[in-house]
């Protein structure tokens, strides 16, 4: 395609997008429209045509997955016997963490919730 006709083509679709634009603008059933046409849309079809919200609702998802592995991480970690052999003390048979390094696995990923 050469640069003049791409750049009527592309004028074309701008004039008839901001016709589109304006006819929804003053009909006042145009959200009804849009919510039906909304709902008549397959899974992918509503993804191909909103790839930043559905890229946004990826990446809530993710953060919700991972605030909920963290609390759950920092409870097997304490437990893990090498882990504790190299962190921790020989006390009574057995190596352990000290209290305030504990209580620090346990509590920084409720810290960072509550904070967010």
């Amino acid at each position: 395609m050469d640069t003049e006709k791409l750049a009527s083509v592309t004028a074309e679709r701008r004039a008839s997008n901001a016709e589109r634009r304006a006819s929804i603008v003053h009909d006042p059933d145009a959200g009804h429209l849009m919510n039906q046409e909304d709902h008549e849309k397959s899974k992918w079809q509503a993804i191909k045509s909103q790839p930043w919200a559905f890229a946004w609702c990826l990446f809530g998802v993710w953060l919700s997955l991972l605030v909920s592995f963290e609390n759950q991480a920092a409870g097997i970690v304490i437990g893990i016997p090498q882990f504790r052999k190299d962190f921790g003390s020989f006390y009574e048979g057995n190596y352990v963490l000290p209290a305030k390094w504990q209580s620090a696995f346990s509590g920084a990923p409720v810290a960072a919730w509550v904070s967010t």
